[in-house]
C-alpha cells in the first residue's frame, strides 16, 4: 500500500503516518518498494504463531474486562512467541496509558512483569533462551544482575505473580499473574 493511502486509512497526518511506517520498517515488520509498503515475512511469522493464541484470548477477554472496570487500570495479555513475548491485548480507558506498550510489541522479559511472570512458567531450556534472547534486546531501564534476575523469577514461580517498578520505564510499574488452563 502507498503512503497517501496508508494516511487516508489511518487518518493520521503524512508525518505521523510515514514515522509509524519507517519505525514499522525498522524493526523489520513491513518492508518497503518503489510501490510502496507491505508485510515483511516477520509479521507473516508472527501472525502464524497468535492463531493458536486466539482462544486463548477469548477465553480470557471478559477477566481482563472486568479487572480494568474494577481497577480503572491497564490490563495487558502477554503470550511466548518463539524466544519472544508478545503483547496480543490491551484494555485501558486511553491510548496513551501506557504510551510505550502496543497490541503486538514485543515484551522484554527481564524487565516486565509480564515478561517475568512468563518466564516463571517456562520450562528451564525454554527460560534460558527467551532471557538471552531479551538480555540482548532494546533499552531497558532494570539493572539486574542474570544471577538476581533468576533467583526472582524462582520468587515469582512460588509466589505466582510478578511485579516491576521503574524497570520497563521511569514512572511506571506493573504487576502481573500468569494465567494456565486446566490443559497446560
Amino acid at each position: 500500500l502507498t503512503l497517501p493511502l496508508l494516511q487516508r486509512l489511518s487518518g493520521f497526518s503524512r508525518t505521523t503516518t510515514f514515522r509509524y511506517l519507517t519505525d514499522l520498517v525498522d524493526a523489520g515488520l513491513l518492508t518497503h518498494a518503489s510501490g510502496g509498503y507491505s508485510l515483511a515475512e516477520a509479521s507473516l511469522r508472527w501472525g502464524r504463531t497468535m492463531d493458536p493464541w486466539h482462544r486463548v484470548r477469548d477465553r480470557v477477554m471478559p477477566t481482563l474486562v472486568a479487572l480494568h472496570r474494577r481497577t480503572g487500570l491497564t490490563v495487558n495479555l502477554a503470550m511466548p512467541a518463539e524466544q519472544h513475548f508478545i503483547l496480543v491485548e490491551k484494555v485501558t480507558h486511553s491510548p496513551t496509558a501506557v504510551p510505550h506498550t502496543h497490541v503486538g510489541s514485543p515484551i522484554p522479559a527481564h524487565a516486565t512483569a509480564l515478561g517475568k511472570a512468563l518466564l516463571a512458567l517456562m520450562p528451564a531450556e525454554q527460560r534460558d533462551e527467551a532471557l538471552s534472547v531479551s538480555l540482548r534486546s532494546g533499552p531497558v531501564r532494570t539493572e539486574l544482575s542474570v544471577r538476581r534476575l533468576r533467583r526472582e523469577i524462582s520468587e515469582i514461580a512460588q509466589r505466582h505473580w510478578a511485579r516491576e517498578v521503574d524497570e520497563s520505564r521511569s514512572g511506571y510499574w506493573c504487576a502481573a499473574a500468569p494465567i494456565r488452563f486446566h490443559d497446560g
